[in-house]
């Protein structure tokens, strides 16, 4: 098979699990997430379960479809960043590149937050993944510290920055119309002033 056609082919794929994973979301927020249904997800795509579940292992795989986009992006970004580059100035830009307009949509994010925090079992994946940030970046953290990453300082500098980042964008999520980017930089900067400024 040609490179185009394998080309053309990928993006039809992604096109029909991004299609699926829309319509979830809609039916999430319009049903409830506990009263719909694999069924019902995959009869408004006009797919089979079948099909669905060549793409999502479960409903809720379908709520954090661009999941492992993120964290292999954060990865690539923890690793691409200057060993001089003072911490906090390194998490700002990592911070910014993650909700750049390239990696996400924030009126889908809005939505995915909100019904989030509405339903536990979802909370409680999306915990899981939080948790799994915060250790690469305890280790990160450590390992430009010249520290072991059970020690103090890597394991706060990776909590604090996971506590302005949701800070952030709880405080993003009260106010429609604003930048998350914004509150994001502000969270951060705010950290390296040491919470002074005013």
């Amino acid at each position: 098979m040609s490179t185009t056609a394998t080309g053309l082919r990928e993006r039809k794929k992604e096109r029909t699990r991004r299609a699926i994973a829309d319509v979830a979301l809609d039916l999430f927020e319009s049903r409830g997430y506990g009263q719909t249904t694999v069924d019902d997800i995959a009869a408004a795509a006009d797919v089979s379960p079948r099909t669905f579940f060549r793409y999502f292992a479960s409903k809720d795989e379908a709520v954090f479809e661009r999941a492992d986009d993120v964290r292999e992006a954060f990865t690539a970004l923890l690793s691409s960043r200057p060993d001089d580059e003072p911490l906090l100035v390194s998490l700002r830009e990592i911070g910014n590149a993650l909700i750049s307009r390239e990696l996400v949509d924030e009126a889908r994010l809005r939505r995915l937050l909100v019904l989030i925090q509405a339903e536990p079992a979802l909370r409680s994946r999306y915990n899981h993944l939080i948790d799994l940030i915060e250790s690469e970046l305890t280790v990160w953290a450590a390992d430009r510290l010249g520290a072991a990453p059970t020690d103090l300082r890597p394991r706060l500098v990776a909590a604090a920055v996971l506590a302005a980042r949701r800070v952030a964008t709880d405080t993003w999520l009260e106010s429609p119309g604003e930048d998350l980017a914004d509150h994001m930089a502000r969270a951060i900067d705010l950290l390296a002033a040491g919470l002074t400024d005013g």
